[in-house]
C-alpha cells in the first residue's frame, strides 16, 4: 500500500518538474527575444542614428512595448 503511495506521489513529482521546466524555457526564451529586440534595436540606432533619429525612437518603443508589457 505504501509504494503504490509513493509511485502515484512520484508520479505528480515528476509532472511538477515537468510543468517547471517547461515555465523557465518559456521565460528563458522570452527574455532572450526581448534581448535580442533590444540588441537589434541598438545596434540599429547607432546604424541609422546618423540617417534618421526618428526611426529608431519607434523601434525602440515597440520593443519597449512588447517587452514590457
Amino acid at each position: 500500500m505504501q509504494s503504490e503511495e509513493m509511485k502515484s506521489s512520484f508520479k505528480e513529482y515528476k509532472k511538477d518538474i515537468c510543468v517547471f521546466f517547461i515555465h523557465v524555457k518559456n521565460t528563458v526564451s522570452f527574455i532572450a527575444v526581448c534581448y535580442w529586440f533590444f540588441y537589434v534595436d541598438f545596434i540599429g540606432h547607432h546604424l541609422l542614428a546618423a540617417k534618421d533619429k526618428s526611426v529608431t525612437k519607434t523601434n525602440s518603443s515597440k520593443v519597449k512595448n512588447y517587452c514590457f508589457l
